[in-house]
């Protein structure tokens, strides 16, 4: 009998830890963002619909401490190319992400999506001057992409 409580007492503990959504799924790991991004917008937003667009955009990000990021970017909109230093911050959970331009303040907004062999970004850039959402789907360069370009 005591043999046959100590077991159900195991049995009890393993099930509660399995079921645990902390324990089962573990922490959520922030992202290591650190490196080339390169996207090309799918689609733009405006009153009358929407429609698809050739912009583009480069992001190096250079330093990463935990939440927040920094590094430049250089965009092609309209065929106008530009440059600009930024600063970015995670959400808590690392998914949620904002991008501020250093030189006019504007913000990029969007998410992660990382899993095990693939890392993007989805960011949404208002484009007030057109009345305009952007919407840009970015992929991390790895080192090996790098190497086999140059």
């Amino acid at each position: 009998m005591r043999l046959f409580k100590k077991n159900v007492l195991i049995i009890i503990i393993i099930s509660c830890a399995l079921f645990n959504s902390s324990l089962a799924h573990g922490q959520e790991l922030i992202p290591f963002l650190k490196g080339k991004w390169v996207g090309k917008a799918l689609y733009q937003a405006t009153s009358t619909g929407f429609t698809s667009q050739k912009d583009s955009i480069s992001l190096n990000i250079l330093e990463q401490s935990y939440l927040e990021f920094k590094g430049d970017a250089e965009g092609i909109s309209n065929g106008k190319k530009t440059s600009w230093a930024f600063v970015g911050y995670l959400g808590n959970r690392g998914r949620n992400i904002c991008f501020i331009n250093q030189a006019n303040k504007k913000i990029l907004v969007g998410y992660v999506i990382h899993t095990r062999n693939y890392s993007s970004i989805k960011l949404y850039r208002w484009d007030e001057g057109n009345n305009r959402v952007m919407v840009y789907l970015l992929q991390k360069i790895k080192a090996t992409d790098n190497l086999k370009k140059q």
